[in-house]
């Protein structure tokens, strides 16, 4: 019986011996990837162990301190911040948020979805958008608050947003949605005040020309510079007040409310050359054609015929003598993603031989009056797209989907071939580009991106990477397609 009992107590002491080993190998192993305070220290094992824990606790309070900093500092900043999962359902949102889209967040026993919370089917896409591209992504929409009192619904106001997406991961997404109405009203009553503006001085700028002219052929011949310098100068402030007008009503029209017909390209950029040739024959510069010889496109021809007269203008006023203004047409496909699907547009790149553009300049020129405000800062970019922001940058060449392309030859020797029907240039036209030439009035280019994203479209700007000379890249619906 004794026997018995010395040999289980044995048993039992091996058995207790081997689970201490055991747990010390195990703690050893946890001790291994928990940092000590002092490792240079021998301590035993389970004091060790109390360190390390003493040491996690006041690392958790650190990050729990931190975390509510960030809270409280997302909590009550100016902009909206949201957190979605990877269900769609909002998970947190900061006050302004709240006060923005009139969310009530108190009362719900778990997360609701975003729809339910929010009615606004952009802010839902931009989500999805975050979640399939997995990169920060960035759009711009009016947004509508759903008003339940029927007497205030002619009331209610909207409010236009930008909203910036950032993928957090397994599914989550944050977003940061930017109240622009502020900027939206500032901008109408800019252009309201200038096209005021412009009315107001057009009448009295036509009576001055009128009487310079008028003064001209009765002026002694010693005079007569100076009358001419009076006409040139009205005649360019006259043009000035013209595109001012222009640009605010295109800006007034908005996007897809010009009057689209079916229009030959070739034909059209060939009618917009011949106006400027007499121009652009004083510095022998010729302009090369690559594409096919007819693409109809659905377009507002005059509009589209003033983005080309403005580009050759540009192009001829910067190109050395003797060079060459090259055209490539082509048609390539454009992933849309308020559609989820490609359409076919049409890409137009206008390559002259000049210096280019200044790398520093590049996000600025389709402002107005670029040309006239060289003070104020500009930081360093490589190439422009100011009204999409979000779209990467296209590849400088890109393979032709469905045209032929054409050897790069003077379009003039393309004239019997494009059988174009195009009214003639108008002398007065040249006549005025020509006197205006050397100065410029700084809205061309701004001018022309309006008439491009009433179409539909967007321009880019960059230096081409072999000769340096300006690009102006156009895309736009090649059936007229306009996503608003």
């Amino acid at each position: 019986m004794l026997h018995g009992f010395v040999l289980g107590l044995m048993v039992g002491i091996l058995l207790l011996a081997a689970e201490r080993v055991r747990q010390r190998k195990h703690l050893q192993r946890l001790l291994q990837d928990i940092p000590l305070r002092e490792p240079g220290i021998a301590l035993p094992v389970f004091n060790q162990l109390s360190l390390a824990i003493a040491t996690q606790q006041r690392n958790y309070q650190i990050l729990q301190q931190q975390k509510e900093r960030e809270r409280t500092l997302l909590q009550d900043a100016p902009i909206s911040v949201l957190h979605i999962d990877d269900e769609n359902r909002l998970v947190w949102c900061n006050a302004s948020a709240q006060a923005l889209f009139n969310i009530q967040t108190g009362g719900y026993p778990r997360p609701r979805l975003l729809l339910e919370l929010v009615r606004s089917y952009e802010l839902d896409q931009l989500v999805e958008q975050v979640r399939q591209r997995d990169e920060h992504y960035q759009q711009d929409w009016t947004f509508f608050p759903i008003n339940a009192n029927p007497a205030h619904v002619i009331k209610q106001r909207s409010y236009r947003l930008r909203g910036h997406g950032i993928p957090l991961g397994s599914g989550h997404v944050g977003l940061f949605v930017e109240n622009r109405q502020e900027i939206t009203i500032l901008e109408q009553q800019r252009d309201r005040w200038t096209s005021d503006v412009a009315h107001e001085i057009k009448t009295p700028l036509t009576s001055i020309r009128l009487i310079a002219e008028t003064l001209q052929a009765r002026l002694d011949p010693t005079l007569v510079g100076w009358a001419e310098r009076l006409v040139t100068q009205s005649t360019r402030l006259s043009s000035l007040v013209r595109d001012l007008l222009d640009l605010s009503q295109l800006e007034l029209d908005g996007v897809g409310t010009l009057p689209l017909r079916s229009v030959n390209l070739p034909e059209l950029i060939q009618s917009a050359w011949l106006n400027l040739e007499p121009i652009a024959r004083k510095k022998n510069l010729q302009i090369t054609y690559t594409g096919t010889p007819q693409l109809m496109v659905q377009v507002d021809e005059s509009q589209i015929y003033r983005v080309f007269s403005n580009l050759f203008d540009n192009s001829i006023k910067y190109s050395p003598p003797g060079e060459n203004i090259k055209v490539v047409v082509q048609t390539v496909k454009t992933p849309i993603i308020e559609i989820a699907d490609d359409i076919n547009m049409v890409q137009i790149e206008v390559i002259d031989a000049g210096p280019g553009f200044p790398e520093e300049d590049l996000p600025y020129i389709f402002e107005r009056f670029y040309r006239a405000d060289e003070a104020r800062p500009r930081p360093s970019q490589s190439l422009s797209s100011p009204e999409h922001p979000h779209r990467p940058p296209v590849p400088v060449n890109e393979a032709l989907l469905d045209e032929p392309v054409i050897s790069s030859i003077p379009l003039s020797e393309q004239t019997s071939a494009l059988n174009c029907h195009l009214p003639s240039p108008d002398a007065s036209q040249t006549s005025e580009s020509d006197s205006t030439h050397s100065g410029g009035t700084g809205l061309g280019l701004a001018i022309v991106q309006q008439i491009i994203k009433a179409h539909g479209g967007y321009l880019e700007a960059y230096n081409h990477p072999r000769t340096g000379g300006a690009v102006i890249r156009v895309r736009f619906p090649k059936d007229g397609t306009v996503i608003l």
